[in-house]
């Protein structure tokens, strides 16, 4: 096999799918196989390893790999190539039903995404498909996908090493003697930020008034939303309590953020994988998740999951693990096991693995 290809609608800057491709493109060159990134859209920061999608050069013995996340003009063009060997990587497609009152065109999208993958399925090159979770492959089978494996996310978790500025900068906007949680993920309805302004409520009102929460995250796919987050966040009093960073400049940021929060709370409805809580218990930080879609299956056994939206019951639970060091300390070392299944050279591995299974006869 002399060249492995990607594929996908969007190289953008800190999204976790493109960090993830990035990662692969890394990997197939540290091979030293030929290897090259296409897109419709690439953040100039990736144009040593990217290039418009329509400049692909279909040719035998080219393994493609088209990373699947939703509806594009990316899939009619991989449908019409002759010779290329596409394999599929599938990062879940987030239900369009999310989107449609805040972002209709993105909602649009989402279900088109959701249509075209059963065509996906009985394409003619396609011999092989890869998820980036069991839940994922899970809808690759019900959508008549076959010899699927579960290839988790290339997580470099050795980049997430905050500058000592980013550091400073964090810690002199924290409220001091604050308990601090934190979810990272973009500001869309289907990860439900709403639902963290309600829990700091009553944790705000009947627990402890310091109570911070830092939601870190871009706006762009979901303005209308972000709008409504704002108006509930002053309707509620809880300005000077909870801050909506946006999109973050750095890993270094990033980094900081993780470091200053005390909990990593994720109450999202959808999620293919779910990067963030691999971070979170990364930090030493302990993970309280509702129990939805691809999340049980990234957690296992660790953390604290929860499969109703109870938000007493959930800042009682941090206010234990706040106060209990004995269960925290429990808690943080059942995720220290759980991340290991994830550690950076067992996923290249078991990547390269699959890889190699493609090689043309």
């Amino acid at each position: 096999m002399s060249t492995i290809h990607q594929i996908l609608p969007s190289l953008v800057y800190g999204d976790a799918i493109s960090n993830h491709v990035m990662e692969m493109w890394r990997l197939v060159r540290q091979k030293e196989l030929h290897t090259r990134i296409y897109a419709n859209h690439i953040d100039p920061r990736y144009r040593v390893a990217a290039t418009d999608y329509r400049s692909y050069e279909d040719r035998p013995g080219n393994v493609l790999i088209y990373h699947y996340s939703t509806g594009s003009a990316i899939t009619p063009f991989v449908r019409a190539l002759k010779h290329s060997r596409v394999v599929i990587y599938y990062h879940n497609i987030t239900p369009a039903h999310f989107l449609w009152d805040v972002n209709p065109m993105r909602a649009r999208e989402l279900q088109q995404g959701r249509e075209e993958l059963w065509q996906l399925s009985s394409l003619p090159s396609l011999t092989h498909a890869m998820a980036g979770s069991e839940y994922n492959r899970l809808e690759l089978l019900d959508a008549g996908f076959q010899n699927v494996d579960v290839v988790p996310y290339i997580i470099d978790l050795g980049r997430l090493d905050a500058s000592a500025r980013s550091a400073q900068r964090i810690r002199q906007v924290k409220a001091k003697g604050a308990y601090t949680l934190l979810f990272v993920g973009r500001v869309v309805p289907n990860k439900c930020q709403h639902d963290l302004v309600h829990l700091t409520r009553y944790y705000h009102q009947l627990i402890d008034p310091k109570i911070q929460l830092w939601i870190a995250g871009g706006f762009s796919e979901a303005s209308g939303y972000v709008a409504k987050l704002r108006v509930l966040i002053t309707h509620y009093g809880l300005d000077a309590n909870i801050k909506l960073t946006g999109t973050l400049g750095t890993d270094g940021d990033l980094a900081a953020l993780y470091q200053m929060a005390d909990a990593f709370v994720c109450m999202s409805e959808h999620e293919g994988f779910c990067i963030p809580l691999i971070e979170a218990m990364h930090f030493g930080k302990p993970v309280l998740a509702y129990a939805s879609t691809s999340v049980p299956f990234t957690m296992g056994e660790a953390g604290i999951l929860f499969r109703e939206k109870r938000f007493d019951m959930v800042a009682e639970t941090l206010d234990r693990l706040r106060a209990d060091t004995d269960l925290r300390s429990r808690v943080i070392e059942g995720q220290r096991q759980r991340i290991k299944a994830f550690d950076l050279k067992t996923t290249q591995t078991k990547l390269m693995q699959v890889l190699d299974r493609l090689r043309p006869e």
